[in-house]
């Protein structure tokens, strides 16, 4: 495996086409959310082009949020039960009980 690089989160800015006025000759107006780690990237396009779009866009935006909570709190259950496995190893208990 290569050196790992800090994870990002970018998002928010606003391509060109959307800080300029757009007219229906031009592209639509494109926003994307970025989310990498030290490997991996994905980018997650959002349309604002129609209300059902913009509709639909919001609903992926509270999807991604709920999913990311849900992660968090599983991730911070194995982070402790990780804890309390190494503070029982430093302490000569190799049974595997936590």
């Amino acid at each position: 495996m290569g050196e790992k690089k800090p994870g990002s989160l970018t998002g928010g800015g606003l391509s060109p086409a959307t800080r300029a006025t757009v007219s229906p000759s031009q592209s639509p107006p494109r926003i994307v959310l970025e989310i990498s780690d030290c490997y991996k990237r994905i980018e997650l396009d959002f349309d604002i082009t129609s209300a059902e779009e913009r509709l639909n866009s919001f609903h992926k935006v509270e999807t991604l949020i709920a999913a990311l909570l849900a992660f968090r709190e599983g991730l911070s259950a194995e982070a402790a039960l990780h804890r309390c496995r190494e503070r029982q190893l430093a302490n000569g208990d190799k049974r595997g009980r936590v």
